[in-house]
């Protein structure tokens, strides 16, 4: 562990080298501690899992009131939004750290 880790008493030991050079670099940049740092991913997962939730919920509600045409159109959408989102590296290790419980 590099110095700057054990100041912030946080264990980044579960997370892969290139996740811990990012979040230094993300931390660094922003002038911010590291624990700092990995509660802006975690706000950032949470804020784009209540936004799933959100786009669930208006799916429901489409399923339920509308056509099928409109609701297939709507789920294809959600699950393309739902992929494009899980794959950005921001939301994928604030769930890491959400996971990991490292704060």
């Amino acid at each position: 562990m590099k110095e700057r880790d054990v100041m912030d008493n946080v264990d980044l030991s579960k997370l892969s080298e290139n996740e811990r050079v990012y979040i230094e670099r993300l931390s660094e940049g922003e002038g911010l501690t590291i624990s700092e740092t990995l509660k802006r991913l975690i706000r950032v997962f949470k804020g784009v899992l209540i936004f799933i939730l959100l786009l669930a919920a208006v799916g429901i509600y489409e399923f339920v009131r509308s056509e099928n045409g409109s609701f297939y159109t709507y789920l294809s959408i959600y699950f393309f939004t739902v992929m494009v989102f899980c794959y950005m590296a921001p939301v994928r290790l604030g769930a890491k750290v959400f996971y990991y419980r490292l704060i």
